[in-house]
């Protein structure tokens, strides 16, 4: 499924300041990792189910449905009151799962930055050791992200470096902006997840 066009031209501007690609690099965003959609999450889901889901550290649990899976795996939040959006857990030591408490976006990204227990998002390939990123990698990474829906979750894509892991952080204009555009290319967001899965409703 192709990533609609003003997603991709925004995207592509943004990008153009940077000078460092997000490729397979991670830097200090994925310890507080970015949001999914639900439409990320489908796929991310087809390769747990595939067994492709693979970290070096930690078996995530089998034969999960998918609500169970989201349920394992991400928080959910609601920005603006419309658009719903899935955090990906982060992993502590003991390889427990760290949720966020029901913040605002902001709130759930410093939220994670400050907790010293996480080793970093579930979906890195193995836990972050004392800021050394260097054999660290997204498991979810797909070079087609650029334009199409894949399994790299969507508001990892809004983020860019200026030098080597250096994240530039967006201003609340451009934060504004990135969800109006998410909240107008995927409408109903909440309304759909709540018809599709009854029992999750809060």
């Amino acid at each position: 499924m192709k990533l609609p066009s003003n997603i991709v031209n925004f995207l592509k501007e943004r990008q153009a300041n940077a000078d460092w690609h997000c490729d397979q690099c991670n830097s200090a965003c994925c310890n507080g990792p970015g949001f999914a959609l639900f439409e990320n999450i489908e796929i991310i889901y087809e390769k747990y189910i595939s067994g492709t889901l693979l970290r070096s550290d930690y078996i995530f649990e089998v034969n999960l449905s998918l609500s169970q899976f989201i349920f394992k795996y991400f928080d959910r939040t609601i920005i603006n009151g419309r658009l719903l959006v899935f955090f990906p857990k982060t992993i502590a030591t003991d390889n427990s799962l760290i949720s966020i408490p029901p913040y605002s976006y902001w709130e759930a990204r410093n939220y994670l930055f400050r907790r010293q227990s996480s080793n970093g998002c579930i979906f890195l390939n193995k836990k972050q050791n004392k800021n050394d990123y260097t054999n660290n990698y997204c498991i979810l990474h797909n070079a087609n992200h650029d334009n199409d829906i894949t399994e790299k979750p969507m508001d990892c894509l809004f983020l860019y470096c200026k030098g080597v892991r250096n994240v530039v952080n967006p201003t609340t204009t451009e934060t504004t902006y990135w969800f109006s555009l998410l909240d107008y290319s995927f409408p109903n967001s909440v309304e759909k997840f709540n018809k599709r899965f009854p029992e999750l409703i809060d």
